[in-house]
């Protein structure tokens, strides 16, 4: 941790910045992060597939939940460890239980 004293910060500068700052947001010149849209992959969406009331109880978690379902998918390398998540997410889904939900309170 980085510890600065008075002297050490340009005053001047630091003001110039964040006037500068307020000007390019008054302008209408900050950039806003866009929201990527996450594609399942086609392994994740033939499984749903399979199963239409599994598929229905997926569509019924906000859009967060669904993307942290997909992305624990997707992340895996292999076919089978997707597979094997893909088991372990099932009874979590029909049970309206979210991938992370255990860790939030």
């Amino acid at each position: 941790m980085a510890i600065y004293f008075k002297k050490e910060v340009n005053e001047k500068l630091v003001l110039h910045y964040v006037n500068q700052a307020i000007e390019n947001e008054k302008n209408g010149l900050s950039i806003k992060p866009e929201k990527k849209e996450i594609q399942p992959s086609d392994f994740f969406l033939s499984k749903l597939q399979e199963d239409k009331h599994l598929e229905e109880k997926f569509n019924t978690f906000s859009p967060f939940k669904q993307k942290e379902f997909i992305e624990y998918i997707d992340t895996a390398k292999q076919e089978k460890t997707k597979h094997d998540r893909f088991e372990k997410i099932k009874p979590m889904l029909l049970a309206n239980i979210g991938l992370n939900d255990k860790y939030r309170k």
